[in-house]
């Protein structure tokens, strides 16, 4: 591996062979579903208690995220034997996030995602600004 992309910040925890680059690019937001014609009400974290949670199996932020229902950013990592390259990469991260690049970049590759599943498209967040 010389270097992984869209890994959560604990992902270093598990792969002691892999660097962080300091610089998130990307958040997620975990939302519940249920179907539309239900009784159920949901208006805060504490209304899901009383109901059994599904996760996505395979995808370590959703243990992340349901445990807290927080925000998850996602980072590059980069093999160590790569560790010259990671101030390389977050000043680009840096310099993509601060002029607006990587915010459209992302939206328009989550509005191509959308739309190639016949779905509406609606951006919620901006990219992060740790």
């Amino acid at each position: 591996m010389d270097g992984e992309t869209m890994r959560i910040e604990s992902y270093g925890i598990d792969h002691p062979e892999a660097l962080r680059i300091p610089t998130p690019y990307y958040q997620i937001e975990t939302t519940a579903f249920y179907k539309k014609d239900s009784d159920i009400v949901i208006n805060s974290v504490a209304d899901l208690a009383k109901y059994s949670l599904l996760r996505v199996r395979g995808v370590k932020h959703t243990i992340n995220i349901t445990d807290g229902f927080e925000q998850v950013y996602d980072y590059h990592y980069v093999h160590k034997k790569n560790a010259h390259l990671v101030e390389k990469v977050d000043r680009v991260i840096r310099e993509m996030n601060d002029s607006g690049e990587m915010e459209q970049l992302i939206k328009n590759a989550e509005k191509k995602l959308f739309e190639l599943n016949g779905l509406p498209f609606k951006r919620a967040a901006a990219s992060p600004k740790r």
